[in-house]
């Protein structure tokens, strides 16, 4: 079901901050234009930081962001990934704050 909510989250990407080929940048917002789907299409990000090592390597390079998801968003059954079709990039995350949230015990633990 897809919902017109905003929810905080978190959103892995690559070394020059792309995700599935799509250039990101910091403070800025997107706006996927067609029909989102989970793993298929739209901007996808996870409410647990953890869940982002789910489906991005968690290694060097890779770089993590605090994310709004806007307007229409659809959450996987088991909760641990969301797809939207409105993102607001808020801020990376240092290496230090990542692995600080993902061990929190406060729904990030991993």
């Amino acid at each position: 079901m897809t919902k017109k909510e905003k929810i905080k989250a978190y959103k892995a990407f690559d070394k020059d901050l792309k995700c599935r080929g799509f250039q990101f940048e910091i403070g800025k917002t997107y706006k996927y234009e067609g029909e989102i789907s989970l793993c298929s299409s739209g901007f996808h990000a996870c409410e647990k930081l953890s869940d982002c090592f789910n489906y991005y390597v968690f290694g060097e390079g890779t770089r993590i962001a605090e994310v709004i998801a806007l307007d229409k968003i659809i959450k996987q059954a088991d909760g641990s990934k969301l797809v939207t079709n409105n993102i607001e990039i808020i801020r990376e995350l240092s290496w230090e704050e990542v692995l600080k949230l993902a061990n929190s015990g406060h729904r990030n633990s991993g």
